[in-house]
């Protein structure tokens, strides 16, 4: 899975160089925000510094781990988040972000996500019964006020 950010002037993703600031990121699929449905994983924040010494020279790329929270024993099975960079006056910005994982994790995480869905499905629904007892509530009020 991959996401290409572009190099835009005003809105950007940087990777400052100072002290204290760390890298940490979200994945999450197919809705504008994050759920505990729609979560794919979770970076493991990175300093920001060794991020930089890693991209000294000529490199452009820098390797993130991140936690995937629905898979089984989670945090001995970390995914591998691959981070490309630019540098534009003397900012060094991403311009591109992908996500390997395995395709068993792959797997075990949409089934989990197929048991949310179904499970939200069962929960979610709407009882026909409730309409006729509201009806009935309604009536036995009017008949109060009466």
């Amino acid at each position: 899975m991959q996401a290409e950010l572009p190099a835009n002037p005003i809105f950007y993703l940087q990777v400052s160089n100072e002290e204290g600031n760390y890298f940490w990121s979200q994945w999450w699929l197919a809705d504008s925000k994050r759920s505990k449905t729609n979560a794919i994983c979770d970076s493991i924040p990175k300093d920001c510094r060794l991020i930089h010494k890693a991209l000294d020279g000529d490199k452009v790329e820098f390797t993130c781990e991140a936690q995937v929270p629905f898979l089984k024993d989670s945090m001995s099975r970390l995914v591998t988040l691959t981070f490309t960079t630019k540098e534009q006056k003397f900012v060094t910005k991403v311009t591109k972000a992908v996500l390997k994982m395995p395709k068993a994790s792959w797997v075990e995480w949409k089934q989990h996500r197929l048991r949310l869905w179904r499970a939200s499905k069962v929960w979610g629904g709407k009882d026909e019964d409730d309409k006729d007892d509201d009806e009935k509530k309604d009536d036995k009020d009017k008949k109060d006020d009466a």
